[in-house]
């Protein structure tokens, strides 16, 4: 019986998968296979391929190839076992050749530049393919457009059409359609221009320049041209006393301008412009007001802004601006008048050379006054004259600053302490006027808030207020213009009490009933001779001062012999000039006990390390500031490990000027501390601070790499690569990274940052050409030290090297060859994906994957056209594309034999027949393989294959 209807599984643009249902009865022996049949646009019904069934258990699916794109085929099955072939099924539903996968594409045949009339209507027909049906939209300057005013749009399956009724200048766009499915988008413009009329031209309609007969005209393009490129302006004019508009004349569309004559004097006229294009006229642009006709002119105003542009010894140069008024009719030339400071009158001393603002007055006299104003000419007569320019003396323009240094030395300047001291009028000489600014050690007194700098032009001022003893001294004054400067100083005294005495207070040759107490005189007299000192004492007992006495200026000691013995005692000085009294200079810091001498010095100075080396130190240190009585004799130096409590003596040396010592036999890589005792004839005194702990090491020592972070750094593409490395050596080494050879500078991808005692190299983010050997260099005056680390960057594989070959070309297959990629990431290529395009639908589709660098496609549809790329595949990922150069079309090297002759019957019996014929006339170019029998009977049903 008959197979069951065929069912389209799966499709694309050349290919079909049906499957069927079997026979419901095989007849009583077997299916052998089924006849495929397909039939295309309502065609004759054409077998395709038998599908074998040898086991019966066979899935019912068959492929159908070599399809048409956008034919409409059926297919229908034939069961055939031993006894025969079965009715043919019924036809599949009639199914449209097409993909099922296929990006959008917008037809671009009607969407050139659309140019229309104003009100016309507009028609956008736009056909759409694409799988699954895609979804289209209009948009203008990224807003979606949808069905209103005069815009109507309609989406249809394949299809979108886009109507503007009645369009408008402002319709005038550039629209985009979009085409949007899974597969993809696709975008499209379309430029629509509605030409129309212009606007009209822009204003102001400017008037200007009137006469008794003729005026003249200006205005601007219109803004919107209309679509078209404007042709003429036409120029109207309206007599008032006619109130009718007349053509006046007419000028070229890039010419906005034009003179309106003739006119009738004493009239009153109005005028308008239109612009025209290929579509009509305009609205006119029409002048604001009338404009009578007439010749208005009187005396002008005097010109404004008359100065000095120049001047020296003998000459000074004038120039000005132009008037406010010309009184109606144009300048002729300008009259000037000088007067000279002695006698205030003014003469006039010549003219301009016609027109031009400018005048130069020579024969002036060095040192004396002069001023100058101008007056206007123009043919109704000369204006009033201008402002006076202010007096200005004839002398050099361009010399450097003098400061008048006569004026500045004149009288010596002072103040008491809080007034207010102030050196007013300087002099300071120069052309331009020079900058002058004031300083007192080195900074600008412009910036206090207690002195005031004032400047005029050749004169300068300061004000001090709330002086203090501390503002004496030399104020420089500096002067600069662009020829030079001059600088000057001078002294600003203020006086008042003295200094405090220098310390310190020291009480030396100490016995029981006294001692010798010494000072040295104040930094700061206070501007006044010092007259004497007055001394006090504290017993320390009672807390109480009292007088012990008074020396003169000249002296700076004082002797005492009538002090309590065993009593603790400190003392104070004070210094008194004819201002008054200065503060007390207190001293010593602690009290002196009143006995005879011979205590243990005080302790020496913090000790200093001046060099060393890594088991030894030297130290110095001050002696201590009290040796109590005695002289220093000896210095013992002790030590301790650091953490330590347990302080170890060292050496033992004499006492000099400038102590020092010693310490060796110390424990290199450990920490220690120092410090110091002083030693006199009563014995050893208080230890000195101790120094901050010092490690033990080489002051001079090579440069060593540490080598523990310079193992091989293994990264991929874009990211980090961080490496820090530790480098030792004294003093501390210089350090450079190299890459093939040249030194790393840091760039935006590569950085270097050093540190002492340590380095870092970043790559940010690392990319496959930074791959490579990196070299560290340490250097010192000691020596040298250099270290590499492997740095290995993995990421996606370069193309395949070309020529990518297709070879061995059949109607369904060909084979294809490449080169491995010059770079493969850092990591193997593990296969390559090979690639098909198919010229008709412009898409690239799989052709399967190689571990080798040759591969076969299949299957190919035979007379198509075909181009392949290639791209190379690693643990990172895929490389970029090799593309062929050439494409392909897929066919055999050689055709069909032709046919052979007619067979003729040898022998035969109730079950065989022996044929014989004669080979073919041609073997199509490749050597027959085998002959195909085929077989009918007598009733001529279906030809059916024997053998």
């Amino acid at each position: 019986s008959k197979p069951g209807t065929p069912e389209i599984i799966s499709y694309d643009h050349m290919t079909c998968d049906i499957k069927w249902g079997p026979s419901e009865s095989d007849g009583g022996s077997p299916i052998t296979h089924y006849i495929i049949q397909t039939r295309t646009n309502n065609g004759d019904w054409i077998f395709d391929g038998n599908f074998q069934t040898p086991t019966g258990s066979e899935k019912l699916e068959y492929q159908v190839t070599g399809l048409t794109e956008n034919d409409k085929v059926q297919f229908r099955a034939i069961a055939v076992n031993k006894g025969g072939e079965s009715p043919p099924s019924d036809p599949s539903p009639l199914h449209t050749v097409k993909h099922s996968k296929l990006k959008p594409k917008i037809d671009r045949k009607n969407l050139d530049t659309k140019s229309i009339k104003v009100g016309q209507t507009l028609l956008l027909d736009v056909d759409v393919t694409g799988e699954p049906t895609p979804e289209t939209s209009w948009s203008l300057m990224g807003t979606e457009l949808a069905t209103k005013e005069n815009i109507t749009i309609v989406h249809t399956a394949y299809n979108t059409k886009f109507t503007i009724e009645k369009g408008t200048r402002k319709n005038s766009q550039k629209y985009k359609i979009t085409a949007t499915n899974i597969n993809g988008k696709d975008e499209a413009f379309v430029e629509v221009v509605f030409l129309g009329r212009p606007s009209p031209p822009m204003g102001p309609l400017e008037v200007y320049g009137a006469t008794k007969d003729s005026c003249k005209l200006n205005w601007r393009a219109p803004e919107d041209t209309g679509g078209l490129p404007i042709l003429k302006y036409i120029v109207e004019m309206m007599d008032k006393a006619t109130g009718k508009w007349v053509p006046l004349c007419e000028t070229p569309g890039n010419v906005t301008n034009t003179p309106a004559k003739p006119l009738e004097e004493g009239h009153e006229y109005m005028f308008r412009v239109k612009a025209v294009n290929d579509e009509g006229e305009s609205e006119p642009l029409v002048a604001d007001k009338y404009i009578k006709a007439k010749d208005p002119f009187g005396l002008p105003e005097p010109p404004i802004k008359v100065e000095l542009c120049d001047w020296d010894v003998d000459h000074m140069d004038l120039q000005w601006g132009f008037p406010p008024s010309d009184g109606g009719a144009p300048i002729l030339l300008y009259k000037v008048e000088m007067r000279n400071a002695k006698d205030e009158e003014w003469h006039e001393v010549g003219e301009s050379d016609g027109p031009k603002k400018f005048f130069q007055q020579t024969g002036l006299t060095k040192g004396e006054k002069y001023s100058f104003r101008v007056r206007s000419v123009n043919k109704a007569g000369k204006s009033e004259p201008s402002d006076p320019t202010p007096y200005a003396v004839a002398r050099p323009r361009k010399y450097p600053p003098i400061i008048d240094r006569d004026y500045l030395y004149k009288d010596k300047l002072w103040v008491r302490t809080g007034k207010v001291l102030k050196f007013e009028n300087l002099p300071v000489d120069g052309e331009p006027p020079a900058k002058v600014s004031w300083y007192f050690k080195a900074r600008n007194l412009a910036e206090d808030e207690n002195i005031t700098v004032t400047n005029v032009d050749y004169l300068t001022s300061i004000e001090i207020r709330n002086t203090v003893r501390k503002m004496t001294g030399m104020y420089l004054i500096r002067a600069i213009n662009e020829h030079g400067k001059d600088e000057a100083e001078v002294e600003f005294v203020v006086l008042g009490p003295p200094g405090p005495p220098e310390g310190p207070l020291e009480v030396t040759d100490v016995h029981k009933e006294g001692g010798k107490i010494k000072w040295k005189k104040p930094m700061d007299d206070g501007g006044r001779p010092i007259e004497k000192y007055v001394l006090e004492k504290l017993d320390t007992e009672t807390g109480k001062w009292s007088p012990c006495g008074e020396v003169d200026a000249d002296k700076l000691e004082l002797e005492l012999n009538n002090l309590e013995t065993g009593k603790k005692m400190k003392f104070r000085v004070k210094a008194k000039n004819e201002e008054g009294e200065s503060e007390w200079l207190e001293g010593p810091l602690e009290p002196v006990l009143i006995k005879d001498p011979f205590d243990p010095p005080g302790p020496p100075g913090l000790p200093e390390i001046p060099d060393w080396t890594e088991n030894s130190v030297k130290l110095k240190w001050a002696p201590p500031l009290r040796e109590n009585g005695a002289p220093v004799t000896h210095y013992t130096i002790e030590y301790r490990e650091y953490g330590t409590d347990n302080w170890i003596v060292g050496p033992k040396v004499k006492a000099k000027k400038y102590p020092d010592g010693e310490v060796k036999d110390l424990t290199p890589g450990k920490k220690y501390e120092f410090r110091a005792k002083a030693e006199n004839k009563a014995g050893l005194g208080d230890p000195s601070e101790h120094t901050t702990p010092h490690l033990m090491k080489a002051r001079f020592a090579p440069p060593k790499i540490d080598r523990t972070n310079l193992d091989q750094k293994v990264v991929k593409v874009n990211q980090q690569v961080v490496i820090e490395v530790d480098v030792s050596g004294e003093p501390d080494p210089q350090k450079q990274w190299f890459f093939n050879g040249e030194e790393i500078k840091t760039s935006e991808m590569v950085k270097v940052a050093h540190s002492a005692y340590h380095t870092k190299l970043m790559l940010i983010p690392a990319k496959r050409h930074m791959i490579g050997k990196y070299t560290i260099k340490a250097k010192n005056n000691s020596g040298e030290d250099e270290a590499d680390v492997e740095i290995v960057i993995k990421g996606k594989p370069g193309p395949p090297e070309g020529p990518l070959k297709p070879f061995d070309i059949t109607k369904n297959s060909c084979k294809l060859k490449w080169k491995p990629p010059k770079d493969d990431g850092g990591s193997p290529i593990e296969y390559y994906e090979i690639e098909k395009l198919d010229p008709l639908t412009g898409q690239w589709l799989p052709a399967g994957t190689s571990t080798t660098c040759e591969h076969t496609v299949k299957p190919l549809s035979e007379g198509k056209e075909y181009k392949f790329r290639v791209r190379a595949v690693n643990k990172d990922g895929e490389s970029p594309d090799l593309e062929g150069d050439e494409s392909i079309i897929a066919k055999n090297p050689f055709d069909p034999p032709s046919k052979p002759d007619k067979p003729t019957p040898m022998d035969w019996g109730v079950d065989f027949c022996n044929l014989k014929w004669k080979v073919p006339a041609s073997d199509g170019g490749s050597p027959l393989t085998e002959y195909i029998m085929e077989i009918r009977d007598k009733d001529k049903r279906a030809w059916k294959e024997a053998f």
